[in-house]
């Protein structure tokens, strides 16, 4: 029982320092240097978990095989931002871009959870089922 209590203390610890590290998603440099730091394990864990568990092959697919391809993309993701963060002048050419596609994602992604909100609260001019 202590050793559950430990190991539950111990993630939650971990998961609370993990966040208090997430970079300004903005600044294409710190989510760089993010993914380099083993942000990029996280991100595939988000893409595996939200995206390709809709898709009927990646249920089909072994399981080593899915370990296999997480770790090996995680490590592709990583090296690549490493190689990235290598080339400050293509980071400075591209984070005004960058920046700009971060905020209309975020504005689109905004606006879909107050329009799920509003709809889920029967907000507005709608049809009732009945």
């Amino acid at each position: 029982m202590y050793l559950l209590l430990a190991g539950l203390t111990f993630l939650v610890g971990y998961l609370v320092s993990f966040l208090q590290q997430l970079p300004n998603w903005g600044n294409l440099e710190e989510v760089l240097l993010f993914l380099v730091a083993g942000g990029s394990a996280a991100v595939i864990a988000v893409l595996f978990s939200f995206l390709a568990e809709n898709f009927e092959f990646w249920h089909k697919i072994n399981s080593t095989l899915k370990l296999v391809l997480s770790l090996v993309l995680s490590i592709a993701i990583g090296a690549g931002a490493y190689y990235l963060l290598a080339l400050p002048d293509l980071i400075s050419f591209i984070q005004p871009y960058y920046a700009l596609i971060v905020t209309i994602v975020l504005a689109w992604l905004g606006s879909q959870l107050a329009y799920m909100k509003s709809r889920a609260s029967g907000y507005g001019v709608q049809k009732k089922k009945k």
